[in-house]
């Protein structure tokens, strides 16, 4: 009986770890130069993704590149690191790509953008602060601008991150909204977890949580097989 209340106690805490992740973003593979010409890629637009990333120098610009079909939904959010010293931070969005509009206007920072793209963009404009607590990882974002727009022809388009006042700083990119996990996913939960907590600078209690999970990850081991 011991062994079976165990045994379904791992199970319900797996259970729910999935049930938590499932509402969160996948993350985006950042291991690109981010450039125009080598930009991040975007499987699939609609599914829910997030990429944790940063602005490493002034006049940067990230590239974001996928595919959509005409009349798809075109969505993106930017979040930013509840950290002190980012709360003013607000970097711009835009989107390139066909049957946009061809006049625009940037400040401090030029778009790569040939003659069949035109573009759209969007800045932070309100003066509030809201937060948002992701309950998973247990971090919280200040919420910046959406970006919602259907594709206007079917083709290759980009979002584009960049800032303005030639700003550095970390910053979350959300793109599309379909949540979409699949179940052999749930092995990665932890290092998503770990790498999440590590981007947000919660080094110290990530550490203490971990330490103490192990204890009683150990303990309970250690009393199954008695």
């Amino acid at each position: 009986m011991k062994y079976i209340v165990i045994i379904t106690g791992l199970i319900m805490v797996l259970i729910i770890s999935f049930s938590l992740t499932a509402n969160a973003h996948k993350p985006v593979n950042v291991n690109f130069p981010a450039t125009k010409e080598a930009p991040i890629l975007i499987k699939d637009h609609q599914i829910s993704w997030a990429a944790y990333t940063e602005l490493s120098k002034p006049n940067e610009v990230d590239y974001y590149k996928f595919t959509a079909n005409e009349n798809e939904e075109i969505y993106a959010n930017m979040l930013i690191p509840k950290i002190e010293r980012l709360k003013d931070y607000t970097p711009t969005i835009a989107l390139i790509g066909p049957g946009l509009p061809k006049e625009y206007e940037t400040k401090n920072v030029k778009l790569k953008v040939d003659n069949k793209e035109g573009v759209i963009i969007k800045r932070y404009t309100l003066n509030t602060t809201e937060v948002f607590f992701e309950p998973f990882t247990q971090t919280s974002y200040y919420v910046r601008q959406t970006l919602l727009k259907k594709a206007p022809q079917t083709g290759t388009y980009y979002l584009a991150v960049f800032d303005e006042n030639k700003e550095k700083g970390k910053y979350v990119f959300a793109i599309g909204r379909k949540e979409q996990w699949e179940s052999f996913e749930l092995v990665k939960m932890p290092k998503i977890w770990w790498d999440t907590r590590m981007f947000m600078e919660k080094e110290k209690s990530t550490y203490a949580i971990t330490i103490g999970l192990g204890v009683v990850g150990l303990y309970l081991v250690s009393t199954l097989f008695k």
